[in-house]
């Protein structure tokens, strides 16, 4: 779960710049940004809710309710720090992804 925590974060850095355009074409744009966000970000959801009923044997809708959460933190953190360039928690990379594995792995016991 390390590896994966930090290869989101690393993805989510690569797209900030993306993230910064929908997040600034929200308010003239709504349907665009709606689409695009579907998507992109509701895929993803999707994906990592799959992948984990796989691996855990988490009922899907369990799964669905932990990669919101799972993600939706990984999310914050990067739309936080990337995008809005605050860094409200003082909280580092090192100890967030430590303590995101160890939510993930409590959230994945059936």
């Amino acid at each position: 779960m390390i590896v994966t925590a930090r290869y989101i974060l690393a993805e989510l850095d690569n797209e900030t710049e993306l993230l910064r355009i929908l997040a600034l074409e929200a308010r003239t744009h709504p349907d665009l940004v709606e689409g695009a966000v579907h998507r992109l970000v509701s895929a993803t959801y999707a994906e990592f809710a799959a992948w984990l009923a796989e691996r855990t044997g988490l009922a899907p809708e369990r799964a669905e309710a932990v990669a919101a959460v799972g993600l939706g933190a990984l999310l914050s953190s990067r739309l936080l720090t990337g995008v809005l360039g605050v860094t409200p928690t003082g909280v580092d990379d090192e100890t967030f992804v430590t303590t995101w594995v160890d939510m993930m792995t409590r959230a994945m016991t059936p």
